[in-house]
């Protein structure tokens, strides 16, 4: 064989080899390449895996605290038994009852400290203050006097001591306690008068008359 046969046998043999490497044959001497999926990134520590239910928050978990927003107010510790009470029908508004009772007198230094309870009662809320239902503007001073019947002696609030000057709301069946400060009696009375008013001086309320004195 010559050189020229030498080299065409060269070329066929290179010819077959590379075929055998790019053909496609049934594949079993070719290795696959297949490309490796990313890793998921590990997940938060703070956010819920799978079905597991997030966690509450303020806004969501329910308060055992106290009443919802949609409540009025939670019920009243009971008053006691008053010493004396009064009702009275509110003018204008139906059905809406002012009930005012004394809870306590006593004695403090040179003054006598009264407790004094007001408890309106509606079936429709009149969208008023405590101050207008019984006689006044909205932040009318509800005002007390004590009158000694026996001794004709009248006594006033002190000065500056009055807990009632400014709007105050109301819920049906829930009471206001008020506590006011007059000068201790000068002659000891068996009874008092108490006269409940407004700024304006109407006298709407009927008063509590005969209220033992029991400081």
């Amino acid at each position: 064989m010559g050189i020229r046969g030498s080299r065409l046998l060269a070329v066929g043999a290179a010819v077959a080899l590379l075929a055998g490497c790019t053909g496609g044959g049934d594949g079993d001497d070719v290795a696959e390449t297949t490309a490796e999926p990313e890793a998921s990134p590990e997940p938060d520590a703070d956010e819920p895996v799978g079905d597991a239910d997030p966690p509450e928050t303020e806004t969501d978990a329910e308060s055992d605290d106290g009443p919802s927003d949609g409540d009025q107010r939670a019920a009243p510790e009971p008053l006691g038994d008053p010493i004396a009470s009064v009702t009275h029908t509110v003018p204008d508004f139906d059905d809406t009852l002012v009930r005012i009772d004394v809870l306590g007198m006593e004695i403090a230094g040179e003054l006598l400290r009264l407790t004094v309870a007001f408890t309106p009662t509606w079936t429709v809320d009149p969208g008023a203050s405590l101050n207008q239902l019984l006689g006044g503007l909205s932040a009318s001073p509800i005002g007390l006097r004590l009158v000694d019947p026996v001794n004709l002696l009248e006594y006033r609030e002190v000065n500056g001591t009055n807990p009632t000057t400014n709007s105050i709301d109301t819920f049906t069946d829930i009471p206001v306690v008020a506590v006011y400060y007059f000068a201790a009696p000068v002659e000891t009375p068996e009874t008092l008068d108490i006269h409940v008013s407004v700024a304006q001086g109407d006298h709407l309320v009927p008063p509590l008359t005969g209220v033992p004195y029991q400081p």
